[in-house]
C-alpha cells in the first residue's frame, strides 16, 4: 500500500477563507461562524488525494475493512494543541475540548475571531494509491455521523446496501436513530470492489436493525 501525509495550504482554501472573509468586511461585522471541509479527488482511476480542514471525515474500504483518510483537527491532538498555546490561545477541557471555550475545531474555515490564537485553515494531505483489487467504496462524512458511529460501523453498514445512493440515505438515517445532535451528511463513492468483502452476517444484523428502526417511526 502506498500513502503518504503532509501539510499544504492550497490555493483553493485560501481563495475559499478570503472569501469568507471579504463577505464579512463586506457586511461591517464580526461572523462567528467556521466550517469544515473535506475534498477527495480520485486522478486517472488510481490517484487517490484527501484534503481535510476540521472535524468532517474520509475512509476507504481496504480487504473489507477501513481505512482512515483524515484524521480530525481536535484539540486533543498534541501538535494541534501544542500550536494553539504558541498562539497564546487556551483549551477548556471542561466542556468537551474547545479553542478559547468556543470552537471544538484547531483548523476550520471562516472562525476569524480565532485566528489570532492559532485556529487556521491549512488542510492535512493523505494520498493513497488506489487498488481497485481491493478497495470496495470511499465514504466522506460530517462529524453528525462520526459522533455516533465508528468506522468499522461506518463499512459494515455500507457493506449491507445495494448501491452508493441507499448507503448515504443509510448512513445519514443511522445518524439520526443514534441521536446525533450535529449536522449529517454523507458521500459514497463505489469502486470496482464494491459488494465483493460483503458480510452475510453484517447483513443479517443490519436486516434487523432496519425492522427496528422501521417498526419505531
Amino acid at each position: 500500500m502506498l500513502r503518504s501525509s503532509c501539510n499544504q495550504s492550497p490555493k483553493t482554501n485560501k481563495a475559499v477563507d478570503g472569501s469568507v472573509l471579504a463577505d464579512q468586511n463586506q457586511r461591517n461585522t464580526v461572523l462567528l461562524c467556521g466550517t469544515t471541509a473535506t475534498v477527495v479527488l480520485l486522478r486517472d482511476g488510481t490517484d487517490l488525494a484527501v484534503a481535510s480542514v476540521g472535524d468532517s471525515g474520509s475512509l476507504i474500504c481496504r480487504l473489507g475493512e477501513p481505512l482512515p483518510l483524515t484524521n480530525p483537527h481536535h484539540p486533543a491532538r498534541e501538535e494541534e494543541e501544542q500550536r494553539i498555546k504558541s498562539f497564546s490561545g487556551w483549551i477548556d477541557w471542561s466542556i468537551g475540548a474547545k479553542v478559547n471555550g468556543r470552537l471544538a475545531m484547531t483548523r476550520s474555515i471562516g472562525d476569524f475571531h480565532l485566528k489570532q490564537f492559532g485556529v487556521i485553515a491549512t488542510p492535512e494531505i493523505e494520498q493513497v494509491k488506489v487498488d481497485h483489487q481491493t478497495d470496495s467504496f470511499i465514504v466522506s462524512h460530517t462529524d453528525g455521523i462520526s459522533s455516533v458511529m465508528s468506522d468499522k460501523e461506518i463499512t459494515d453498514l455500507v457493506h449491507t446496501c445495494s448501491d452508493a445512493k441507499d448507503a448515504a440515505n443509510e448512513l445519514t438515517s443511522c445518524g439520526l436513530q443514534y441521536g446525533s445532535m450535529d449536522n449529517i451528511t454523507a458521500i459514497v463513492i463505489p469502486l470496482r470492489s464494491w459488494g465483493k468483502y460483503r458480510s452475510q452476517q453484517v447483513s443479517k444484523e443490519h436486516s434487523l436493525l432496519k425492522n427496528i428502526r422501521f417498526n419505531c417511526m
